[in-house]
């Protein structure tokens, strides 16, 4: 089978962690050119020993995350794949991580815009979809996100670009395991293996695949938040 990706440029924004590193290996082994420009966790070592670029990026900065861009751009020549990771921190941080993420849409969109092709894909978790006690901040970040996915949908789709987002639920780390009771709560009875997170944004980010999809909110959560459609919330974060 061909690869997916050959020659095509993908960038990777937001929280540098193992996800964001299995991502661009996956991205890597279908042939694309891979970019990470990220701030915490992982440090350049770790991206550019598996053949990616790294750039230290803070989205909070607007100014100096357009210069991180323009640098990809000015070495990678193009921008085929934009995939942010919205990660828990970052939604915390409130409306400057949205800025910051809309701004990089902004200048992305451009460039994809004359290239006439481009593929959008932001990855948060079904936080945005409904509403866990004490997390406001985090809810409504992610549920944010998730309209702005629709609304460059909408707006970008006359142009040749497509915009997707994930929804994840809990995800399997390493470190740590799920207690019972939350996994009690998912149909499928157990956490999302983080490649099932990076299979579905290769499925959104290959045109022979998806080329009719866009300004969807894929739920990769086994389950759980259609479970919670027809049962109390409680405790279930």
């Amino acid at each position: 089978m061909s690869s997916r990706f050959p020659g095509q440029v993908a960038l990777i924004t937001g929280d540098c962690d193992d996800l964001s590193l299995t991502l661009a290996r996956a991205l890597l082994q279908e042939e694309a050119q891979v970019a990470l420009a990220c701030q915490g966790g992982l440090g350049g070592n770790a991206i550019e020993a598996i053949g990616a670029r790294w750039y230290a990026m803070d989205l909070r900065n607007g100014k100096a995350s357009q210069a991180v861009l323009r640098s990809v751009v000015d070495q990678l020549g193009r921008i085929d794949i934009w995939l942010h990771y919205a990660s828990a921190t970052e939604c915390a941080s409130g409306t400057a991580g949205l800025d910051g993420v809309h701004n990089c849409a902004r200048f992305i969109g451009e460039i994809m815009q004359n290239q006439g092709d481009g593929r959008v894909i932001f990855l948060a978790s079904v936080a945005g979809l409904f509403a866990p006690a004490g997390k406001a901040l985090r809810n409504s970040q992610e549920a944010a996100l998730y309209m702005l996915t629709k609304s460059l949908a909408v707006d970008w789709a006359p142009l040749g670009l497509r915009v997707n987002a994930i929804a994840h639920g809990v995800v399997q780390n390493g470190a740590t395991s799920p207690d019972d009771h939350l996994l009690g709560r998912i149909p499928m009875g157990r956490a999302a293996r983080p490649q099932e997170l990076v299979e579905a944004a290769l499925f959104l980010a290959d045109d022979r695949e998806s080329s009719f999809i866009t300004g969807e909110v894929l739920r990769v959560d086994g389950g759980w938040t259609a479970y919670h459609l027809f049962h109390p919330f409680d405790e279930a974060f």
